[in-house]
């Protein structure tokens, strides 16, 4: 194993030509001053070559491009083939983020999206991001996969191999499928890798979360390209990037695979997740001095400012589309992975206000979420604009996705359900959902579940930390909550003494709301006589879900981490890799 972990490549990128990045609207003079002045060198197989400077912070993903013939060029009749599919996540994202909120903070890019598409306003995440993202990808809800918890560096956790994947299924739908940014559902193994998981190619890194310049990752650099299918050892290149922010990074390299897409192929699905805007804090000043005359934090302004950048990214991404002649044939979804972290777990400067609570909690700011869809494919299927309120899963998308691709799922038995109808102005295509477990930091014996039943929401034990915070993202007895709160007639420190006697008070006990009337879950029903049916019904629902529950993956003992692990490169020193080679995974899936 040894030798396979010192074929991993170490490579860098080439010139793309002048004029070539004129159809990019961000112009980062100062990154490309330092890119120009330093030389990249590409560490391939144990050989090493010299290769051109690079040029404006641009990946040239083309030039290092393999074609994949895994999948075969299929034929579609006039009108007949699915559009191109933009899917765009942003990390950690508050509920009450986006400008179109009235929030003050730029993003005009998303909020004319939504301006021209559908938002969806009972829109459900799970309350942190390995289990979103492996749901998203699953079409099922973590008590199916195991995956209920935050996968942590040097994990061997992952989405579990069995599982049939949204890349693998839109494959047969004939799609060409890549990845930039954010992986996050197992790396121990190549097998948990994004291209051997249906992508054609990866771009980004593995873990939870890094440095935007560095790209370091719990003392280790994470940032590496894969471009073919099941590109393991000896073919995935670690990528030195340092000193370049990785939303610029992920907008030029979601260009390229544009720039580079066959017209004449398959429709493209473009999975971008962003970094943005999870911890740390971290934004080219430009975007954070666009907030110096606000009345916010620092925290708050430096958080702004990363969200900025990730929009205008976005922006620059459709605006290549529309280069390429592709936009009025694409469909573009937005999604955070769960709410912001306002509370716990690496706590950001994000809101979710008026919601209560916040990433790693069971309340509607850790489990509610902004979703949308756009662009101009909603007209092929007669979506209207405007917002959709009827109950949408994060585990939806896999299964309305495959019905757009045209291409049946052949896994496991779905979550999801497509909303394809119900988008379409149908009847609503579910009325009940699952909203997972407390993720850490709480002990699995206090881990509390949850689920909701149109405008009912049950759970039990512990929901997790629970407070409101205010509509500036900064701690609870800021100036706005202080005003919010004394709307009410409370002082801030009575109601931040109340949400210290929620959040612990909680544990081995049941929850009732009746979120049509308490979408701020102030008044728990669990004990009113007058809603005990109410009760009964939903604690019954509940407890059917939890009844088919596997157990939460745990660490291969076979297969312990240590720095050791690492894998060092000449010029940039320790880098992740998968390190487990001897065991096999161990399937605990109905």
């Amino acid at each position: 194993s040894e030798g396979q972990r010192q074929e991993e490549g170490h490579g860098g990128e080439k010139d793309r030509g002048e004029g070539k990045r004129e159809k990019n609207e961000i112009r980062r003079k100062d990154a490309a001053q330092k890119s120009s002045q330093r030389d990249r060198r590409v560490h391939m197989d144990g050989q090493e070559e010299a290769v051109e400077v690079a040029r404006c912070g641009v990946v040239a993903i083309a030039s290092l491009h393999r074609t994949s013939g895994a999948v075969q060029r299929r034929s579609w009749g006039p009108g007949e083939r699915p559009p191109h599919i933009l899917f765009v996540v942003l990390d950690d994202m508050g509920s009450h983020d986006l400008g179109l909120h009235g929030t003050g903070i730029d993003t005009p890019i998303m909020d004319k999206m939504v301006e021209d598409g559908v938002y969806l306003s009972n829109y459900y995440v799970l309350p942190a991001c390995s289990p979103t993202r492996a749901a998203l990808m699953s079409g099922r809800y973590p008590l199916h996969t195991g995956v209920n918890n935050i996968i942590f560096e040097g994990s061997t956790v992952g989405l579990p191999l069995d599982e049939e994947t949204l890349p693998q299924i839109l494959a047969r739908g004939g799609y060409k499928r890549h990845m930039v940014g954010k992986w996050h559902m197992g790396s121990a193994r190549w097998e948990q890798m994004p291209t051997f998981r249906g992508f054609e190619s990866f771009y980004g890194f593995v873990n939870g979360m890094e440095d935007f310049f560095s790209h370091a990752a719990g003392g280790a650099h994470d940032f590496r390209y894969d471009d073919r299918e099941k590109c393991g050892p000896g073919c995935s290149k670690v990528v030195d990037e340092r000193g370049k922010y990785s939303s610029h990074l992920y907008a030029d390299a979601a260009i390229d695979i544009i720039d580079q897409h066959d017209l004449e192929g398959g429709p493209l699905f473009l999975y971008l997740s962003f970094q943005a805007v999870h911890a740390p804090e971290q934004v080219p000043e430009e975007y954070e001095r666009r907030y110096n005359g606000k009345d916010w934090s620092k925290f708050r302004k430096t958080y702004a400012g990363m969200l900025t950048c990730a929009d205008e990214a976005i922006g620059n991404v459709t605006a290549a589309l529309k280069a390429r002649g592709m936009w009025e044939d694409t469909l573009v979804i937005g999604t955070t992975d769960n709410g912001g972290p306002t509370e716990t777990c690496v706590v950001s400067a994000a809101s979710n206000w008026p919601l209560r609570g916040g990433k790693c909690s069971l309340w509607e700011g850790g489990t509610r979420g902004d979703g949308f869809l756009s662009g101009p494919a909603l007209d092929r299927y007669k979506i209207p604009k405007g917002s959709n309120g009827n109950l949408f899963h994060v585990v939806d998308w896999l299964p309305t996705l495959a019905e757009i691709a045209g291409a049946e799922p052949q896994g496991k038995p779905l979550d999801g359900v497509s909303q394809l109808q119900s988008l379409a102005q149908g009847p609503a295509a579910r009325h009940d959902a699952y909203l997972g477990t407390i993720p850490w930091p709480v002990p699995a014996s206090e881990q509390g579940q949850a689920v909701v039943y149109r405008n009912w929401k049950v759970v039990k034990g512990s929901p997790g930390l629970g407070g409101w915070v205010g509509p500036d993202g900064s701690p609870r007895g800021t100036v706005g909550e202080d005003a919010w709160a004394q709307s009410i007639g409370e002082t801030a420190q009575d109601m931040a003494m109340r949400n210290f006697n929620y959040s612990f008070s909680g544990l081995h006990q049941w929850h009732l709301y009746d979120l049509s009337k308490d979408s701020g879950e102030r008044e728990n029903l669990a004990h009113s006589k007058e809603h005990a049916a109410q009760m009964s019904a939903m604690a019954a629902l509940l407890e059917t879900y939890e009844s088919t529950r596997v157990p939460q993956q745990k660490d291969d003992p076979r297969c312990p981490w240590s720095p050791e692990q690492w894998v060092m490169v000449e010029g940039l020193g320790p880098v992740w890799a998968p390190w487990c080679y001897a065991s096999r995974e161990v399937l605990l899936y109905r």
